[in-house]
């Protein structure tokens, strides 16, 4: 009875297979797409941070010396709100984070392979390469940043300082270097998108901020060397 019922409704058992397969085909497929972009996205964002456990992200300038007091191992950094602008072609991109770094940075990350890093001059810059590809600029250019200078007394107050110089620095930089992927797209946010980042040296843009010996970020790895 089995076999001539099977037999009968062939027709509407090879629907009702058909429809299961592709229905475990599609369940499948998500599962395995859904691992592969949870992975793809840990991945990405362990690379930005290398070593780095623990940060601290300041509303107000610190000493930059607290770092060392800290941990031999924590690093301090000053950071920065700006735009970028390439002079040859007008293009500018706005919601660039600038961070004025020191060799210490760098050792944050497990750079591995053919990446190497320069030293930074005192204009020199490291940019990663999607503010570079976004600006159409190479190594050896010039770019001009426009940087966001807080003031410790809010600017609707009366004793501010409101000259665009001291509030919007603008400053000329040489690209000396540009980097992909990796400690390049660095960010301590939960965003996925890819950051534009230029680095510096800290202690020029200290100076032109008017900041000498602060600092505004300080990172700690607790894995060692």
């Amino acid at each position: 009875l089995v076999m001539r019922s099977l037999v009968y409704h062939r027709r509407t058992g090879l629907v009702a297979a058909f429809g299961l397969a592709i229905a475990t085909a599609v369940v499948t497929g998500s599962l395995v797409i859904g691992d592969s972009v949870s992975g793809s996205l840990r991945d990405t964002a362990l690379s930005r941070l290398g070593r780095i456990t623990h940060a601290l992200v300041s509303p107000r300038y610190v000493r930059a010396g607290l770092a060392q007091d800290i941990s031999s191992d924590c690093v301090a950094l000053l950071a920065a709100d700006g735009a970028a602008h390439q002079p040859q072609t007008d293009v500018v991109t706005p919601r660039v984070a600038v961070y004025g770094i020191t060799r210490d940075f760098w050792e944050q990350f497990r750079i591995v392979g053919p990446m190497t890093v320069k030293s930074l001059s005192e204009r020199g810059c490291i940019l990663n390469k999607a503010l570079a590809r976004d600006l159409g600029v190479s190594e050896g250019d010039s770019i001009l940043v426009t940087l966001e200078n807080r003031p410790e007394i809010a600017l609707d107050t009366l004793f501010a300082r409101r000259e665009i110089g001291d509030t919007a620095p603008t400053v000329r930089l040489t690209v000396e270097q540009v980097l992909d992927g990796g400690p390049a797209d660095f960010r301590l946010d939960s965003q996925n998108a890819t950051p534009r980042n230029v680095f510096v040296d800290r202690d020029w843009l200290a100076k032109r901020l008017g900041r000498a010996g602060e600092a505004n970020v300080l990172l700690a790895s607790a894995d060692p060397q």
